[in-house]
């Protein structure tokens, strides 16, 4: 909870700000008012005023010291009294300084943290005085080479709360004229109150009858801001022209019920034509009402339609629950005003937003933005914005402060400065005396006894100091006393010192948890989820640190309370090891060894922790996607899969490549690359190097190969060089950043040599240059040795080994084995299995002539897969690097082709393929197929080939042609590593075709060539990419039916390789992402997700990168991920029984209905929903396992609004039913067939409507969602008590009745049974009874915990329980 604490000022400072000359990054001064300069040689040391750098305000000083002999010292005298206590805080900066200190009176502060390079940070110390009162210098000293920034200098008695600052020129801004004229500044309240733009803060003015007409005849005296800024560009639109091209003119204003918006655009073209969640594309302006406490806010968009009234569009007012609005919601939307007139160039828009559209009623204080969207035809050229924080990051951290004036306020003010300042720290803020009043007014602030005389009608400035107390949300008030008495209030975020904290934390309560978990190995104590906890909070003090001093505060804020929690969980288990009061789970891990797999689990030796026993047991695997291969950092955290993948790009190349060396050809240059036998200076090959091309300007080509070498050693180069008509060739030891050594001329062999003694640990260019004609130039015997050592660091110098070639395509198996086999091998250390993702989207198109790859696909694959050379590479790709890996005893499996798509219809080289598929399927009877598409062509040629077609017929047809000819790519490539490694199980990266609805309007998913049946054939594993994030349609169980699809098809395990958790760029930072990624991994695991990576294993400081908000961004979530690891592999033989249990419900998932009828998707979603909620596992049947009889073990079977299927399937369900199967019809159902046609045996369709159950369906509004005339989990469980089916229930206790919302299921065991159950709802708990056969379970533990739960126990959501019941 934040503290939220209240300050009054008790004094007030008046200081003036002067903006010096921008152009002047640094100005030397002699002097800096307040301070003393001490310089030691002066030629080598300086103190300067810069605007270069600051902390805030517009400058700070700069102190340098040229080198070690050099000292700078700068200092001021403060007043003291004796016994008193004074904290000292400034902002510091360091550009490798390696000795800054700061001194006041006898207490010395040496800034350690400030070695080397150091972003701005806040320090903070307490000062006691011992002496008499007086004065003590505080002095700065920066003595030895390096550079320091100081800013925003303050001392203060430590006993107030607020107290002075004691520091004449604390941000070294003033000079002593400046000081000297100390006058207030005084404005007209009109050009003020439009004037706040470059304010943190605003006063709102309460409303007088503005009507909301769109006219703007009604808003003078309001605030507001004018934009752009004067004197300011606009870099967030393209090729801005001036305030012709955009600018604005807002206001705004309250009443008790609305906050009242004004925006004036002037704008040379308008343009709008979207609608709905799409207006901000063009022009548009959007607003954001926020707190301080969040990130973020509620947004709302106005826009004016080039035909038509204004309208708005705000997502929280757009929320359903299944269709249904909350009428809470319906009379927001009936309470919100907007109108907006379009008169030549401007365009005006008013809107009232009700206050509860974010708010319970009108606050105090709150956050405003706005953005104003701009398109002039072409597309968005960009926006301008008050205050960053709309267009480009969803932050907060800028807006508008604003407080709405109570009425009858004459006088009033505000303070503007910072937002957010750190905790004991003195701020100074500009306090602004506004006097709405026709006469001049005097007044006092706080306690001062001067009286401030403000002219009528204007505004005045003067500044006061506040000091910060706790972290916490924290109130400055500052009482005014005029003709009434007004507080004006600013609500900040006091944030702690995170650059002293992390650094504390480091030195005090991680060597407490090393000390305790020492003390539990001494005595034999397994600490395997404690290890996870220290390994987490060890690497995140480092990333904590690096977001603090990166621009991200608010993370680093949100990474330390993490480890605090992780750190008092952690040690209070292992505090309870020690005493005895609790056992430690004893893990099982993965032992390195190869898996065999049966049904849905991989099974491996396991070595348990606590007794060291090899056992062959069920094991899951769960990691990372990680490009830098970390398998050390993510085994250390639980984790003991690792994917990563190879770019077919970098691996194959020309025929003419050189083994070892990489080859550039700039500008079209003709350079050719041969292994000469026939000249070569020792041994059997020299290389020889020629080129077509004149000289002209930058185009060459070059010859390279990169070495890295270590600082102060020398290098020895050598090689031997013959030419014969070489013109413009020469060496570079270093690539560009060395000088060149020429080779050109005619000679014979002769040896060239040079020495290199880098100055820094670098990655040498060894380079070979060639830039003009020439005949040849001969290479051989090329060294880099170290002086004094006899190791060449150079690969291939001699020529000896070609490449491997493959197809007419060299493969660079040099770098396979430099990158790709170390990789493996630390991973075996680690024991870690590794994925290997083969990317063969990844195309390398210097390889050929467009025409031989061009294609129309605008997926991940972009080339043309059919065409004769793509395939060529392609087969060099994996017969070239899959037989270097395939014995490796790491190597767990391989992923043939990531997140793919392909639409054969954009491709016109398909047509012959698309023409013969089409004789094949109607054998050659093109009257058959004229029947089928009521159409008339003459010749199957005739059907033309397109990625969409209006009948829908074909358009089936033309579905299942690309899904045939995608697996077929796909098969040749499965079958190309099987040939060569047959034991390393294949898959693909296939894309969830699955989602609660299908989406009107758009390409359905299916459209994608991925036919999971298809796919299978293929497939060792369900290889699979899905994903599911918090508040997305896309939810846990839309993730869990997609894995039953998978393991219905094919029982074998599903490995989710890209398993996505969170959604890109997410940047919310709270407790829920753990638990959501712990049940994510628990309950895929139940579906027969046996093996998953996570994406992704990578950090970035950008908003903007796909990496953004991941898991290594997430203390809480690393650390709970890992410890769910260590729990699935300590119960997964428990697991693996609730994933073999027998699938007796199965539902009928069908192609054609998804083709055919939009709300099919929903009813199969719906459908297993009731069945999970139920306590089943759903079997998913297709047409192609009724067809073929594959209903093993399902006894009732749900269909979901199959409208379209195939006669087979239809007899195929009338034989169940006459078999004794029960079948629930829900929805319309057997309308036609696949095609759209009358069910040839329309007797058999009629048979299954008389005789199944039927639940009454129809579509919504939106046409896409299945809305049923009754709840189906009742009329799915009543089925399931009348067939026996189900002995067990889950009971809520609060109303006696089955639980309708937790998934959950369960097997029978040996000790009795086995119950897993999950509430997806972050908001509620459940209390629940297990009945059986009606009677209430006794004598239940619940296993992760290992702890006995009461015969009525509460179910917590988004965790996971897995209860034995016993007897």
């Amino acid at each position: 909870m934040k503290n939220k604490v209240i300050c009054f000022v008790m004094s007030i400072i008046f200081l003036f700000s002067v903006v010096l000359p921008i152009a002047q990054a640094a100005e030397a001064t002699k002097e800096v008012y307040g301070w003393k300069i001490n310089l030691k040689q002066t030629d080598k040391a300086s103190c300067e005023i810069s605007a270069e750098y600051y902390s805030g305000g517009s400058h700070s000083l700069m102190m340098t010291g040229a080198d070690d002999s050099s000292s700078a010292q700068i200092s001021t005298d403060i007043p003291v009294e004796q016994g008193k206590t004074y904290r000292i805080c400034f902002y510091a900066k360091s550009v490798s300084a390696s000795s800054f200190t700061c001194i006041m009176g006898s207490a010395n502060y040496g800034l350690v943290s400030l070695l080397k390079n150091y972003n701005w940070t806040l320090f903070s110390y307490t000062y006691t005085h011992t002496g008499e009162s007086g004065t003590v210098p505080l002095m700065f000293e920066l003595s030895k080479k390096g550079q320091v920034y100081i800013d925003d200098v303050s001392v203060c008695a430590s006993d107030r709360i607020a107290a002075p600052n004691l520091v004449k020129n604390p941000g070294f801004e003033l000079t002593q004229s400046e000081n000297m004229a100390e006058q207030s500044v005084v404005a007209d309240i009109e050009e003020a109150f439009g004037g706040f733009a470059d304010k943190t803060a605003m006063p709102l003015l309460h409303a007088n009858n503005i009507l909301i007409d769109g006219e703007g005849g009604d808003w003078k005296g309001y605030t507001g801001a004018e934009l752009p800024l004067e004197g300011s560009g606009v870099d967030t639109i393209s090729g801005y022209q001036g305030v012709s091209d955009l600018s604005a003119k807002l206001r705004a204003a309250y009443d008790e019920d609305y906050l009242y918006i004004y925006a004036e655009v002037t704008d040379d073209h308008h343009v709008q034509t979207a609608d709905g969640d799409g207006y901000w594309r063009e022009d548009s302006i959007q607003v954001v009402l926020s707190t301080v406490e969040e990130d973020y806010g509620v947004e709302i968009g106005f826009y004016l339609p080039e035909f038509g009234e204004a309208k708005y569009y705000c997502s929280e007012l757009e929320k359903t629950e299944w269709g249904a609005v909350d009428p809470a919601v319906l009379a927001l939307r009936e309470q919100m005003k907007v109108q907006a007139k379009r008169t030549e160039n401007k365009t005006v828009y008013e809107a009232a937003i009700p206050w509860n559209v974010k708010f319970e009623g009108k606050p105090e204080s709150f956050l405003f933005n706005v953005l104003i969207n701009d398109n002039d035809g072409s597309g968005r050229k960009g926006y301008m914005e008050w205050k960053e924080g709309i267009g480009k990051t969803k932050s907060n951290e800028e807006f508008v402060a604003v407080s709405p004036i109570p009425t009858g306020n004459q006088v009033f003010g505000y303070l503007d400065g910072a937002k957010s300042v750190y905790e004991n720290e003195t701020q100074s803020y500009s306090l602004y005396l506004c006097n709405t009043s026709e006469d001049e007014i005097a007044a006092q602030v706080s306690n001062s006894a001067e009286k401030i005389s403000i002219p009528a009608k204007s505004v005045h400035r003067t500044s006061v100091n506040m000091n910060a107390a706790a972290a916490g949300t924290q109130i400055f008030e500052v009482p005014i006393y005029a003709e009434q008495t007004y507080i004006a209030k600013k609500t900040v975020l006091v944030k702690r010192n995170l650059n002293i904290a992390f650094s504390d934390f480091r030195d005090t309560k991680l060597q407490e948890l090393k000390t305790l978990l020492q003390q539990c190995k001494e005595k034999g104590i397994s600490t395997d989820y404690e290890e996870i906890t220290l390994t987490t909070i060890e690497n995140f003090i480092d990333y904590g640190l690096e977001d603090q001093n990166g621009g991200r505060e608010s993370r680093a804020s949100y990474v330390y309370d993490c480890l605090e929690h992780l750190y008092s969980d952690a040690k209070e288990n292992l505090s309870a090891y020690l005493s005895g009061e609790k056992a430690p789970h004893a893990a099982k891990h993965y032992d390195g060894s190869k898996v065999t797999v049966e049904e849905q689990a991989f099974f491996v030796h396991t070595v348990d922790a606590e007794t060291g026993a090899d056992v062959k047991q069920p094991v899951f695997f769960s990691g990372y996607l990680d490009n830098k291969r970390e398998s050390k950092e993510i085994a250390d955290l639980g984790s003991n899969m690792l994917q990563f993948e190879l770019l077919m790009s970098g691996y194959i190349g020309k025929a003419d490549s050189v083994r070892g060396w990489s080859i550039n050809r700039q500008g079209g240059a003709k350079g050719s690359y041969f292994y000469d036998d026939a000249t070569a200076y020792s041994g059997d090959y020299s290389l020889r190097i020629s080129n077509e091309s004149a000289l002209a300007s930058n185009v060459y080509c070059n010859l390279v190969q990169k070495v890295s070498v270590e600082a102060g050693k020398t290098y020895q180069m050598s090689f031997y060089v013959k030419a014969d008509g070489a013109n413009g060739c020469y060496f570079r030891p270093n690539g560009w950043k060395t000088s060149k050594i020429s080779l050109s001329g005619s000679y014979d062999w002769k040896k060239v040599t040079y020495e290199y003694t880098p100055t820094a640990n670098e990655e040498i260019e060894f380079m070979f240059v060639s830039e003009d004609i020439t005949n040849a130039l001969y290479l051989d015997n090329i060294k880099i040795v170290e002086k004094e050592t006899k190791k060449n660091l150079l690969q291939h110098g001699g020529f000896e080994e070609q490449p491997l070639v493959i197809n007419g395509y060299s493969v660079n198996v040099d770098r396979f084995l430099r990158e790709v086999i170390p990789a493996l091998d630390e991973a075996e250390k680690n024991k870690v299995g590794v994925d290997l993702l083969m990317s063969v989207h990844y195309f390398p198109t210097t390889l050929m002539e467009e025409a031989e790859y061009s294609s129309e696909q605008n997926g991940f694959v972009k080339y043309d897969i059919f065409k004769e050379q793509p395939k060529a590479v392609v087969e060099a790709f994996f017969k070239g690097l899959v037989p270097l890996m395939a014995d490796h005893p790491a190597l767990q499996s391989i992923c043939i082709s990531n997140e793919p798509t392909y639409r054969v219809g954009r491709d016109q080289s398909n047509l012959p393929a698309w023409h013969q598929y089409l004789s094949e399927l109607y054998h050659g009877d093109v009257a058959k197929m004229n029947t089928v598409y009521h159409e008339s062509f003459r010749a199957f040629d005739d059907v033309p080939l397109s990625e969409s077609y209006e009948n829908t017929a074909i358009y089936y047809d033309y579905l299942r042609f690309n899904d045939k000819m995608f697996a077929d790519w796909h098969h040749w490539m499965a079958d190309m590593v099987k040939e060569i490694a047959p034991e390393i199980p294949v898959h693909a990266k296939m894309m969830s075709v699955i989602n609660q609805t299908d989406a009107v309007g758009t390409e359905p998913t299916i459209a994608r060539g991925t036919d999971p049946e298809l796919f299978a054939e293929f497939s060792d594993l369900n290889g699979n990419d899905a994903w599911n994030f918090i508040g997305s349609s896309r939810t846990m169980l839309v993730k869990n039916l997609w894995y039953d699809l998978l393991t219905s098809i094919k029982n074998v395990p599903v490995f989710n390789s890209e398993d996505h958790v969170i959604e890109d760029r997410d940047e919310r930072y709270n407790e829920k992402y753990a638990p959501h990624i712990a049940t994510d991994l628990w309950q895929g695991a139940l579906h027969g997700r046996s093996a998953s990576t996570q994406w992704k294993w990578e950090r970035s400081l950008s908003t903007t990168s796909s990496a953004s908000g991941n898991i290594k961004h997430r203390p809480d979530a690393v650390a709970l991920a890992g410890q769910t690891m260590l729990d699935l592999n300590r119960l997964a033989s428990e697991l693996v029984q609730l994933q073999n249990v027998s699938r007796d419900v199965g539902i009928f998932y069908s192609y054609p209905s998804r083709v055919h009828c939009t709300t099919h998707l929903n009813g199969v979603y719906k459908a297993y929903e009731a069945v999970s909620y139920s306590g089943k596992r759903s079997k998913i049947v297709t047409e192609s396992m009724l067809e073929q009889g594959k209903l093993d073990q399902v006894k009732l079977l749900l269909i979901p609004n199959v409208t379209n299927t195939t006669a087979e399937a239809v007899e195929a369900v009338k034989r169940f039913m006459e078999e004794g199967g029960r079948v629930i019809l829900i929805g319309d159902c057997f309308r036609a067939d696949q095609y759209g046609n009358p069910l040839p045996n329309v007797q058999s369709a009629e048979y299954i409507l008389a005789h199944a159950a039927a639940v009454s369906a129809t579509a919504d509004e939106s046409g896409t969602k299945l809305i049923s005339a009754e709840p189906l989990n009742d009329t799915v469980r009543n089925f399931l008590r009348a067939m026996n089916l189900q002995p067990i229930e889950l009971i809520d206790t609060q109303t006696g009745l089955p639980v309708s919302d937790i998934e959950w299921s369960y097997a029978e065991n040996g000790d009795g049974i086995l119950l897993n159950l999950c509430l997806y709802d972050w908001d509620k708990t459940r209390n629940v009874t297990i009945r059986k056969n009606g009677a209430v379970c006794s004598n239940l533990t619940e296993l992760r915990s290992e702890k006995a739960l009461l015969e009525q126990f509460e179910v917590s959501g988004y965790t996971p329980m897995l209860i034995q019941i016993k007897g």
